[in-house]
């Protein structure tokens, strides 16, 4: 195990659990971490909470710092993109041309924001999503001046924002198509109580219905829903589900199907 070269690809919570485990495991050879965020490994719950809050709170995102890594002799390939695995040859390619071959290779990619078609091409800076520690950033930097912040999506990460940004006394409308929150995941007597939960503390729901379109106003983004109405807001969070980031691994040959299929 001594000269085995193990390649972690993402450096998300998946990744840095990983490492540790080996760490915890006593392997002894070469680790390389590759992930295409300038962020050491860290967790994603939080950013939806305390995160938003205050930016001195991304700390407790973190699963490794720098430090820990250099400390674990692992090589941190940060801010780069795996974008061919060449597995006859054993290696992996970035886009910046930069290879590293491996003897076991760990794939992580995790998954990215669904972005829904009406949605496509918008590029404001009303209009968020939230999945890493930038996009949090970006969020928490513009509720300073925000009134008012429309949320797609009755999920679990849409009411964690609910909650968050109502605590910080901003408005916050949820839109859901779905006739209740979180249909997919809890049982219908949950969902009512989670929905009496947050309106007792002021946030106010749009259920059935789903978005039309997006409309940049000079003073706020727009929603046009699918009854006709219309929904107002300084700025607007999607958060709609995720796909999983599979393209490399069929780039690859693995067999993929909403994830890697494994055995």
């Amino acid at each position: 195990m001594k000269d085995e070269v193990f390649v972690v690809v993402g450096g998300g919570q998946a990744g840095g659990w990983i490492i540790k485990t080996l760490g915890v495991e006593g392997f002894s050879g070469r680790i390389v971490l590759i992930g295409d965020e300038r962020h050491p490994p860290y967790e994603r719950p939080p950013l939806s909470k305390n995160a938003l809050r205050d930016a001195e709170a991304v700390s407790e995102t973190a699963l490794l710092s720098i430090e820990n890594l250099a400390e674990a002799k692992v090589e941190s390939w940060l801010g780069e993109e795996v974008v061919k695995i060449d597995r006859s040859a054993q290696t992996v390619r970035c886009a910046s041309g930069r290879e590293n071959r491996y003897d076991r290779l760990f794939l992580a990619t995790g998954s990215r924001p669904r972005v829904p078609d009406w949605m496509a091409g918008q590029k404001s800076d009303r209009i968020h999503l939230l999945r890493t520690i930038d996009d949090a950033a970006a969020l928490r930097s513009s509720l300073s001046g925000t009134k008012h912040l429309l949320i797609v999506g009755g999920g679990w990460i849409g009411l964690e924002v609910a909650a968050t940004v109502r605590s910080l006394g901003i408005a916050v409308t949820v839109v859901e198509a779905a006739p209740r929150l979180c249909q997919r995941s809890v049982p219908e007597p949950v969902s009512d109580w989670l929905r009496s939960l947050h309106e007792g503390h002021g946030v106010a729901f749009v259920m059935g219905r789903s978005v039309d379109q997006l409309v940049e106003q000079p003073d706020g983004i727009m929603l046009e829903l699918d009854d006709g109405t219309a929904r107002m807001a300084d700025r607007v969070l999607v958060c709609v589900g995720a796909i999983p980031n599979v393209a490399l691994a069929e780039l690859a040959g693995l067999d993929v199907s909403n994830g890697i299929l494994v055995d």
